[in-house]
């Protein structure tokens, strides 16, 4: 499970300047490596239908990532994806439409014109922020500083970890068939 994700400022870029040629839609990509190290950016189409407020990797870009990391030697250290106008802290839609518990979630905001990147490990009903090291050097263990979220962003993370569910419920609600009509008597 990762704890901290590391990458270099020319990943970083990287990612950041991805976001800025999607915008005003939400970029997205896998980040390969080993660890928490990010070693390669791979970028993926977002194939969602409202690609202004969510992201949705195309799958054969996915399935083409998945197998470029693996025969280069590289695991999945997570995904990445853009907020064009919001901050980098999951959404709602984010926590509910997360698969990999163990795998770094990297947001980037161009929220206020500047790109601001905030790294996250989404799991079942949990998100935990994960320290950051956008540096030349891997960071080593005695760099690493346990998270503090203010009680606000606790609330907040909170907030939409249930919203989602009870989208998640509503839209399978909604899905249901009706019942059948019984007969009266």
């Amino acid at each position: 499970m990762i704890e901290r994700v590391w990458l270099t400022p020319t990943l970083a870029k990287e990612v950041a300047d991805h976001a800025r040629a999607a915008y005003p839609a939400e970029c997205c990509g896998v980040l390969a490596g080993r660890g928490g190290d990010v070693l390669r950016v791979i970028p993926v189409e977002n194939v969602s239908d409202t690609p202004e407020s969510a992201f949705a990797m195309s799958p054969a870009g996915l399935a083409s990532a998945l197998v470029s990391l693996e025969r280069e030697g590289l695991a999945l250290v997570g995904f990445y994806h853009s907020h064009p106008k919001t901050p980098p802290i999951p959404s709602g839609r984010d926590i509910a439409g997360s698969h990999y518990p163990d795998a770094a979630q990297l947001i980037v905001s161009l929220e206020g014109g500047e790109a601001v990147v905030a790294a996250w490990r989404i799991g079942v009903g949990e998100v935990q922020r994960l320290d950051l090291f956008i540096q030349s050097a891997r960071p080593d263990d005695s760099q690493v500083e346990p998270l503090m979220l203010t009680p606000f962003q606790r609330i907040m993370v909170v907030v939409s970890g249930v919203v989602a569910v009870l989208v998640v419920v509503v839209t399978a609600l909604a899905l249901l068939p009706p019942p059948p009509e019984l007969p009266l008597n």
